[in-house]
């Protein structure tokens, strides 16, 4: 189970990082500077392969949404999910069934410890 959190203490929930990879763009995550944990509280970084930048020509703006992959960062936190759970606002996505509210993440958190 992955953790994401971002600026405006919106959670999200996924199965694994891949999915979270998936879902969660690269630009959204440098603009809305997600943090990422998983179960156990291991910390997860985005590593840009293709960094998201903004241009302009004129009036005219694009975006290069970028991409990336997270990779794990130092040692698990075991204290670092439920720091998510207390700092978060409300359940923005969840891509497990079985989660509908910020409860129901701390529900499942128990049955990784």
């Amino acid at each position: 189970m992955i953790l994401a959190l971002d600026k405006h203490h919106a959670l999200f929930v996924f199965s694994s990082i891949a999915e979270a990879e998936v879902h969660l763009e690269a630009w959204d995550v440098q603009q809305e500077a997600i943090e990422f944990c998983d179960a156990r509280g291991q910390r997860y970084l985005p590593s840009y392969t293709i960094p998201p930048r903004e241009s302009h020509l004129g009036l005219l703006r694009t975006i290069d949404i970028g991409a990336y992959r997270l990779v794990a960062e130092g040692l698990p936190d075991p204290g670092r999910p439920e720091a998510f759970l207390k700092r978060a606002a409300h359940l923005e996505h969840s891509s497990i069934s079985a989660i509908h509210s910020i409860e129901e993440a701390g529900v499942a958190l128990s049955q990784y410890a």
